[in-house]
């Protein structure tokens, strides 16, 4: 069902590839978009440019943003935030309360501790949004036992994927396949930020329990950050074919998605997990933490990729033999990885959407 004319207004932090995607896949769909980002590109996540095939609105400080937003959020149908990063975050979410306009607020979930004053105010927050966009159904219980929020004001809306040509996936998984089958190393590929939480500590504690047969993998890492010289170093010692290849463009990303036959993805805490659910999205199998709330979503441990205690790299290390060693399980689990993944499409949020605007 194409809800022709219906307007839609979202208010997100930064432009990223899931957004810029789900904008044109809505505007696919007939939906009249008004996209807005609190920021353009920033340095956190460098692009050197974002491909958009839609025109996006980055906000100013100035009277004729806030007035023009103000309009096109009222001449809505339906309002979604993405979370409460700023102050005009918080008015856009009083706007539609006050004029009783529907609207969603758009969170993914972090399991760390919070203070006192971000758990009484989030509480509120949630308990006042009419509908809650959560990015994974995992994020229910938690909001659930944390919050006290009732489900039945949830509703699943994950971030989306990168898409992949289908018939392109099928005949680099074949050729990966008959590769590593021959004896070929396994392409392993890492892609996280070097900060504390991404789980690099654990990484390298793997590498140095497995460096007696590291050699069966060829191993690329993405990703800059502030602890990238340091854990450069310590890679490097272990092993140092290990390939740290810094911030790569995105287009280039996929393709070493594309590429790799293993994606691993070990976060101690991550709100949601983009990179591995792109894996899964190309067929590839996906090795997550316990900390990884996309992975523990969507992954059925042994079956479609595997979830591990994200501070037992003893079981971390195990899973990576037992790949080694049973090299045409790879890619039976990526079949069925990709399998998963089709399931979480576009049209998956954009029935999320048409449900509500029905109601």
């Amino acid at each position: 069902m194409k809800f022709i004319n219906k307007k839609l207004f979202f208010y997100n932090a930064i432009p990223m590839p899931h957004s810029v995607l789900l904008h044109k896949r809505l505007v696919d769909a007939g939906y009249e978009v008004n996209f807005w980002y609190y920021k353009n590109l920033t340095t956190l996540y460098p692009w050197a440019s974002l491909k958009s095939e839609v025109q996006y609105n980055v906000f100013k400080k100035n009277i004729q943003t806030i007035k023009k937003i103000f309009q096109q959020a009222i001449r809505a149908d339906f309002i979604i935030i993405t979370g409460w990063h700023t102050y005009m975050h918080l008015l856009l979410m009083f706007l539609a309360k006050c004029t009783g306009k529907k609207y969603a607020l758009w969170i993914d979930i972090s399991m760390a501790q919070k203070t006192y004053f971000k758990t009484v105010r989030n509480r509120w927050l949630l308990k006042m949004s009419p509908y809650l966009f959560i990015t994974g159904r995992v994020g229910f219980k938690l909001i659930q036992t944390e919050y006290g929020i009732t489900a039945n004001k949830m509703r699943d809306f994950p971030y989306l994927t990168a898409e992949f040509d289908e018939h392109t996936i099928k005949e680099i998984n074949n050729r990966r396949r008959n590769l590593i089958s021959s004896g070929n190393p396994i392409k392993l590929l890492i892609s996280n930020r070097f900060i504390d939480r991404k789980g690099y500590n654990i990484i390298l504690e793997v590498f140095q329990m497995f460096s007696s047969s590291i050699n069966q993998y060829e191993i690329t890492i993405l990703g800059t950050g502030p602890q990238f010289e340091f854990y450069e170093k310590q890679i490097k010692k272990i092993n140092s074919n290990i390939r740290l290849s810094g911030w790569v463009e995105y287009q280039q990303y996929l393709e070493y998605l594309m590429e790799c036959d293993i994606f691993l993805h070990a976060s101690l805490d991550e709100p949601f997990g983009i990179p591995p659910m792109d894996a899964m999205a190309c067929g590839k199998l996906v090795i997550g933490s316990s900390g990884v709330i996309s992975c523990i979503d969507r992954i059925s441990n042994g079956i479609d990729g595997f979830i591990y205690d994200k501070n037992n790299p003893k079981q971390l290390k195990e899973i990576l033999e037992f790949a080694a060693n049973s090299r045409s399980e790879i890619y039976k689990m990526g079949d069925k990885a990709y399998s998963t993944a089709k399931s979480y499409t576009s049209h998956y949020n954009i029935d999320c959407i048409n449900q509500i605007l029905k109601e």
